[in-house]
C-alpha cells in the first residue's frame, strides 16, 4: 500500500482539526464572510463540527461550499440578522474523467445535506445552477434558529 494513502488523509485531517481545536474553548465557529471553496474540505469540516458538537453561528455571508455547514444538526446552527446564504451548482476547476457524474453526485450530496426548508427554497427557484442564488436574511431567519445577539458583541 502506498504511503500517500496514509499521509494525505492525515495531513487533511490535521489541516481541518487544527482550526477546529482553536474553537474548543467556546466550541463555536463564527461565519462572517466565507466565500466557500473545495466542497470535499467543507464536507470534512462539517463532519468535524458534528463530531465535536461545535456550534455554528452564521453572522454574515456563507457562500458556495460553506453552506455544507448548515447541514449539521439544527441544534448546532444559529443565524443572526446579518446571515445570508449563497448557493450554486458544484463546479470542477479542471477537466477530469467522468466529471459530469462527479458533479451530479456532488450536487445530490449537497442538496441532501441541507435542511428540508432550504432544499424547498432552492427548488422553488429552479434548483442549483451556475447562477448564484442568494437567500436573504429574512428567509434565513425564518428557516434557522436565531442566535442570542448580545453574546456576539466583541
Amino acid at each position: 500500500m502506498s504511503i500517500r494513502k496514509f499521509i494525505l488523509p492525515a495531513m487533511l485531517a490535521a489541516s481541518i482539526l487544527a482550526p477546529a481545536a482553536s474553537f474548543a474553548e467556546d466550541r463555536t465557529i463564527y461565519v462572517r464572510h466565507d466565500p466557500g471553496g473545495d466542497l470535499g474540505l467543507y464536507q470534512v469540516k462539517a463532519q468535524v463540527v458534528r463530531e465535536l458538537n461545535l456550534k455554528v453561528v452564521i453572522d454574515g455571508v456563507c457562500a458556495s461550499a460553506c453552506t455544507m455547514l448548515i447541514g449539521v444538526p439544527s441544534t448546532q446552527v444559529c443565524v443572526t440578522k446579518r446571515a445570508k446564504l449563497r448557493f450554486h451548482r458544484a463546479r470542477l476547476k479542471k477537466h477530469v474523467p467522468n466529471g459530469r457524474a462527479i458533479l451530479r453526485e456532488a450536487n445530490r450530496m449537497m442538496l441532501a445535506s441541507y435542511p428540508a426548508g432550504v432544499r424547498n427554497w432552492i427548488q422553488q427557484r429552479g434548483g442549483l445552477t451556475d447562477k448564484m442564488l442568494t437567500m436573504e436574511s429574512a428567509d434565513v431567519m425564518r428557516l434557522f434558529h436565531k442566535c442570542n445577539e448580545p453574546m456576539l458583541v466583541s
